[in-house]
């Protein structure tokens, strides 16, 4: 699925580069090292689907997000205002876990419509800025331009 020196994002820690592929025993690994924290992870190559382990996205898909971060939520779809924040969470978490940038895509703007609404809790303002974070990191990664040039971008389309 990867070579050595492939970019991958790795569900809830972002963007990593594959260093190599060793064998332990039976099992292959891959070793990625996290970009953002300069974290080491390995990942058993049979699991790495399972574990949410995707190729990042490319120019074509990152269009369609941010078509999508253009696109406002539907306020019958945006039904979290009125859970307790765990449940939400819990759910957050679950959906962070997929790998899909597109739920990436609607926790970030689930929490930026919450944020406009009142201010965010402490474990809300970390979870927003983690995922802020992910989706902000793959999309300068696969469109090979400055994290500073994807926010700009993204604080456009959501002002408009």
């Amino acid at each position: 699925m990867f070579s050595q020196g492939d970019k991958a994002f790795y569900p809830n820690h972002g963007v990593g580069v594959i260093e190599k592929i060793t064998k332990n025993g039976d099992e292959h690994f891959y070793v990625i090292k996290i970009l953002d924290s300069g974290m080491t992870v390995m990942v058993p190559v049979s699991k790495a689907k399972d574990v949410g382990l995707r190729p990042i996205i490319g120019k074509d898909l990152s269009e369609k997000v941010f078509e999508n971060l253009k696109k406002s939520i539907e306020t019958k779809n945006f039904n979290y205002r009125h859970q307790p924040w765990n449940r939400r969470q819990r759910d957050y978490m679950a959906k962070l876990k997929t790998g899909s940038i597109f739920d990436t895509v609607e926790i970030f703007k689930e929490l930026t419509i919450l944020q406009k609404q009142k201010p965010l809790s402490f474990g809300e303002k970390k979870l927003y800025d983690h995922v802020k974070k992910l989706l902000v990191k793959e999309l300068a990664c696969c469109n090979d331009c400055s994290e500073d040039a994807i926010c700009s971008k993204i604080n456009s389309l959501l002002s408009s």
